[in-house]
């Protein structure tokens, strides 16, 4: 099981407490609802994550932060197009991921440990984009995948290594150059063999993942001057 509680709640009762719960957060009288808000209560009312626990107290003061700002932020995440592109997901990644996460929503019940995985990527993939906008130099998309794939594998095998390498690919903002990845690559103690399989493992991928980005990034500059 990861790290989250998905707990199927009760569709009417449920739908119409989330629903006043989402009214009144936007200062709506229930009265007011509106077919976006009917959707959002919908939402929240057929799946819930929250904090599970021990997988998230492997280092209480950072990963248990983690994990509550992550369940408050996917309670009520606007699973629609329009939002996963304004946050910088490319458009057939967006189409994708909303089709997969509601395929999964449909049968959740019935997951096995392959579904319990990738919901945790999907889920990753779009709060880490949302938070990136936020931030100055904002991680390209593919930083971000890589990241979220990490975490939730991390999440999944109860290893805190690969938890804080999906974690510390964005805080380090590894993209940005050589003295970032360095930075990152000595914040990332490995103890142990599989550690270090997994350390350099993460090292060559980010290193190759820099290249391309640079590269890329030069060929836009330089296709921008040319026109």
């Amino acid at each position: 099981q990861l790290g989250f509680l998905i707990e199927i709640q009760p569709e009417l009762e449920n739908a119409r407490c989330a629903m006043e719960a989402v009214e009144a957060e936007s200062g709506r009288e229930p009265s007011q609802g509106t077919p976006e808000l009917a959707s959002r209560a919908k939402s929240a009312s057929r799946i819930e994550l929250m904090p599970g626990g021990s997988r998230f107290n492997i280092y209480p003061g950072v990963f248990q932060k983690e994990t509550e700002k992550f369940s408050q932020s996917m309670v009520y995440f606007d699973w629609n197009i329009e939002h996963l592109e304004s946050i910088g997901i490319p458009l057939d990644e967006a189409l994708s991921l909303l089709s997969e996460h509601d395929i999964l929503l449909t049968r959740c019940p019935r997951w096995d440990s392959a579904d319990d995985m990738r919901f945790a990527e999907i889920s990753g993939i779009a709060f880490f984009c949302q938070e990136q906008t936020e931030r100055k130099h904002g991680a390209p998309y593919d930083f971000i995948k890589m990241s979220a794939v990490a975490w939730a594998k991390g999440v999944a095998d109860n290893n805190p290594f690969l938890l804080a390498t999906g974690l510390n690919i964005l805080s380090y903002q590894v993209w940005r150059g050589p003295q970032f990845r360095e930075a990152f690559d000595q914040a990332q103690v490995a103890t142990h063999r599989a550690a270090r399989r997994l350390k350099k493992k993460y090292e060559e991928l980010i290193a190759d993942m820099s290249i391309q980005f640079q590269t890329d990034t030069d060929t836009g500059a330089k296709e921008q001057g040319d026109g």
